[in-house]
């Protein structure tokens, strides 16, 4: 679980003089001819000093842990907040699901450097825990801290924690966890442990200098909600519809459908051809071997198809795929394919909060795009600053 941490956020950054802004791309060395977007975090970095200095955000004034509720489609989950040093996620006690983009990664070092401080929470999740379990509930049953809707109005609470034993017993129920996954933020949390490493690297920092921690909000495996990542082919690679749909019936069981098709097994795919809909059930599923990786729907559509018929080698570079997030429903994905923007869609039931665990525990990560998390954290009301 990691240390309690002190600082919260409780207004937004003010605006910052252009000036101010040069100043300050000035001091960490960029230069806003060629990185233009980095004005706005080099703003935040400013604002948030600024807004320190006059005393308009809650610095706690001795450790604490946080308890953040969300009413996520009319059911509240909670997630704990604590500081977690990066020799966990170094370590493989927070283990990953994902790989990460070099290009992204790096951007984010360069303006988690600029604008020193850390205001944009990892999503980790743990197996269920009766004690946990528990702690959250007695917590959560206390009177809010804070209470607000953010800008989509979604409600959210903050409990802060400050009793020691209760302090005292989520350390010690997190130290009985084998492990934490991260569930949203790979990207963030691999460019937080680069500059990590850097800072200790450079100045021989002790170990519990500030920037060798991140923001990790904890959230029962139960209280997950994952979504698919839908994807969408430009061309059908050498073949008409007619070739296609045969090497395709060689794989699957193919059955035409009157309207959009949303699969709730696996195993089983929809598809968005010529202006129809069709189930597709894998014909082979008996056949894989026993490898959680193996076994993702989305391998399979990969290897049997995307890959293994369309000729689209490496997704993660090629300009032929689009994804579409399953939470935004088959809208998006019968408008891009009747634009002539894509050939063909295909839907995808979604990633088991298991099947993640049993990736991450084998040390293996998942293709691009496979899961989207919901609801996404949003950044700003908690934060820490990574210089002393």
């Amino acid at each position: 679980m990691g240390h309690p941490f002190d600082h919260v956020i409780l207004e937004k950054e003010q605006d910052i003089a252009l000036e101010e802004v040069w100043g300050r791309a000035g001091q960490i060395g960029f230069d806003l001819h060629r990185e233009p977007q980095m004005e706005y975090f080099i703003r935040v970095g400013i604002g948030y000093r600024k807004l320190l200095e006059k005393g308009l955000l809650l610095l706690e004034d001795s450790p604490c842990y946080y308890l953040i509720g969300v009413n996520w489609n009319g059911q509240w989950i909670h997630g704990l907040v604590g500081a977690v040093h990066y020799a966990e996620y170094w370590s493989g006690h927070v283990r990953k699901h994902e790989e990460t983009l070099e290009a992204n990664e790096m951007e984010l070092v360069k303006i988690t450097e600029a604008i020193d401080f850390n205001f944009n929470p990892i999503m980790l999740a743990y197996p269920d825990h009766p004690r946990i379990h528990h702690l959250v509930e007695e917590v959560s049953m206390q009177w809010e801290t804070y209470h607000y809707f953010n800008n989509e109005q979604v409600e959210h609470k903050l409990w802060v924690i400050r009793d020691p034993e209760v302090i005292a017993g989520i350390g010690q129920a997190f130290g009985e966890v084998q492990a934490t996954y991260i569930a949203d933020g790979h990207h963030r949390i691999a460019s937080g442990a680069q500059v990590a490493r850097l800072r200790s690297e450079k100045a021989g920092a002790p170990e519990h200098s500030p920037h060798n921690y991140f923001i990790g909000v904890h959230f029962p495996a139960s209280q997950i909600k994952l979504y698919e990542f839908n994807r969408l082919v430009k061309d059908l690679g050498p073949y008409s519809t007619e070739g296609y749909m045969h090497l395709l019936a060689n794989k699957f069981a193919l059955t035409r459908l009157d309207g959009p098709y949303q699969p709730l097994s696996k195993f089983s795919y929809g598809m968005y051809l010529d202006g129809g809909w069709y189930r597709l059930d894998y014909l082979h599923a008996h056949d894989l071997e026993n490898d959680p990786f193996a076994r993702l729907d989305v391998v399979v559509l990969r290897r049997e198809v995307i890959t293994g018929i369309l000729g689209v080698s490496n997704m993660r570079t090629s300009d032929k795929m689009g994804f579409v997030e399953g939470v935004r429903g088959v809208g998006p994905l019968v408008q891009a394919v009747d634009s002539g923007g894509y050939r063909v869609a295909f839907t995808l039931c979604p990633a088991s909060i298991e099947e993640i665990f049993a990736i991450s525990n084998h040390g293996e990560t998942m293709p691009p795009k496979a899961t989207c998390i919901e609801p996404k954290l949003k950044s700003g009301m908690i934060s820490r600053l990574l210089s002393e």
